[in-house]
């Protein structure tokens, strides 16, 4: 199965970064990865405090031309 992969690209609301990232999270499987792509700094921040907080391993982190995507996998 391909991982979830939800796009923030465009989204300037933070609060929309995190629905966001807990709908991926709620759909993902244990064990299964889920990716999150974006270009707004303060919502790649506020997602990885959410991330850490929730104890959700960050698998991988990129960025490149203003963008990021973060790799996360459900415990």
């Amino acid at each position: 199965m391909s991982p979830i992969e939800i796009s923030c690209i465009g989204e300037t609301c933070i609060t929309e970064h995190i629905v966001k990232f807990r709908n991926a999270y709620n759909k993902a499987k244990p064990g299964e990865i889920f990716i999150l792509v974006g270009d707004n700094e303060l919502g790649k921040k506020e997602i990885l405090k959410a991330a850490e907080f929730m104890g959700i391993e960050i698998v991988e982190i990129k960025d490149s031309n203003n963008q990021w995507t973060i790799k996360f996998r459900k415990g």
